[in-house]
């Protein structure tokens, strides 16, 4: 029964994955309708850490386990600081972690995608998951420096939770559409929002332009 949940879930951890981070974004429209919109978000964030293990054990052919290990770690912590009040610092520290696995699956998602000889549904959600993982590994870094330099955004102009503000600061910034109502407001915000833009263009530059290029190739291999 477990070998075959397993062989279920390498089979279809790329959607699984796309699927919770979706969720993800959908977050801040259950804070409109239903209550616990906090726990749903958690909820997601464990769904795209363990599906997001998934596929580095899937894709694994190094031999190297370092990363799977790591994800089971950044698990562990994010449901101990999800199920107990260990106080800001621990909060952080599940924070970092959290930003670096989210980072190292956009990498990740990146390898699978320059690996594919073809252009197939599964490089194609990779892709999008990689932008949203990203720009899930800003918000995050985002929310901690708010809490812990309040004045650095203009978010306390703003009502609403500040993670999901940060969160939608991070997409807006990362596509350049620069709406004004949330702004950087210190010398080191500007600049990290300055880094946040410029990765959202080269990461869609560049993976458009990979699967562009496959596609055409296997187009030119068929004809």
């Amino acid at each position: 029964m477990l070998n075959r949940v397993q062989k279920v879930v390498q089979k279809f951890d790329h959607v699984l994955l796309l699927g919770a981070l979706v969720t993800m974004v959908a977050s801040p429209i259950w804070e409109e309708f239903v209550h616990g919109d906090l726990l749903w978000s958690e909820i997601s964030i464990i769904m795209i850490l363990v599906s997001g293990l998934s596929i580095t054990y899937t894709h694994n052919t190094s031999g190297n386990y370092f990363f799977q290990y790591l994800g089971v770690g950044v698990i562990i912590i994010t449901l101990v600081n999800n199920w107990f009040e260990l106080g800001p610092k621990f909060s952080y520290f599940a924070s970092y972690f959290q930003v670096g696995y989210f980072l190292f699956l956009a990498v990740t998602t990146v390898k699978i995608i320059l690996k594919s000889k073809t252009v197939t549904s599964e490089v194609v959600i990779n892709s999008i998951s990689g932008y949203l993982l990203m720009g899930l590994g800003w918000s995050i870094i985002i929310s901690v420096w708010v809490a812990n330099f309040p004045d650095s955004f203009s978010f306390t102009q703003v009502s609403g939770d500040g993670f999901f503000n940060a969160f939608y600061y991070a997409f807006v910034t990362m596509t350049t559409l620069g709406y004004g109502d949330l702004l950087p407001l210190t010398p080191a915000a500007k600049s990290f929002s300055v880094l946040i833009s410029v990765s959202g263009s080269f990461y869609s530059t560049i993976v458009l332009g990979m699967i562009v290029g496959k596609y055409i190739s296997t187009q030119s291999q068929k004809q």
